[in-house]
């Protein structure tokens, strides 16, 4: 099976290409939804999480409050990698268990939906990676649409990532995302005949 890593930077538009890839009926395993099942309800990830930041990263029904841990650790770089040490190898290991469940269906391909793969250096861990691109303008309006969070907010965000651009240049395959929902799945059409060989 192939293994295919799925990256692009904020408001690039690359949750857009991974339902259009479920769409299809290709296996896409997202790693932002396996970290929010770590640190869901009862969960020992949320547990860990709470040791560190305190209680007042939980809501009233005691669930995470995600604004609330996100505005703490993007302004401060030692609690994100705080943060991160306890929910990657969770994360880690059930993204191994749905590998091996695709796998063993039967998937010619599946896709993992990594937002941070270059910044994390995951990318040895592929048989080839795919960028969702599209220009940094449009990466703010979209991410401030979608987040209701400021100008500011989402430069400063994007402050911790690889610049697209560079990512561009260390994929193996670019989907262009400047245009029309129309656009993108053609872009998709044209790269899933990659893997059709």
């Amino acid at each position: 099976m192939l293994w295919v890593g799925l990256t692009g930077g904020l408001g690039s538009g690359k949750s857009s290409v991974a339902q259009i890839l479920r769409n299809q009926g290709f296996t896409v395993v997202d790693a932002d939804e396996l970290a929010r099942q770590a640190v869901g309800r009862g969960e020992p990830g949320l547990t860990k999480v709470q040791a560190r930041f305190g209680s007042q990263i939980l809501n009233s029904s005691g669930e995470l409050d995600r604004a609330r841990l996100a505005e703490m650790v993007f302004a401060d770089p030692k609690a994100l990698a705080d943060l991160e040490q306890i929910i990657h190898p969770i994360v880690r290991a059930r993204c191994l268990e749905k590998r091996v469940e695709a796998e063993s269906s039967g998937a010619q391909v599946a896709f993992y939906d990594v937002p941070l793969l270059f910044e994390k250096k995951m990318e040895d861990q592929f048989d080839s990676v795919v960028v969702v691109a599209c220009s940094e303008e449009e990466q703010v309006r979209r991410a401030m649409a979608r987040e209701g969070v400021t100008r500011e907010k989402v430069l400063q965000r994007l402050k911790n990532q690889i610049p697209l651009n560079e990512k561009i240049l260390r994929a193996d395959y670019v989907v262009d995302n400047s245009g029309s929902r129309e656009d993108l799945e053609r872009e998709v059409q044209k790269l899933i005949q990659n893997f059709k060989n």
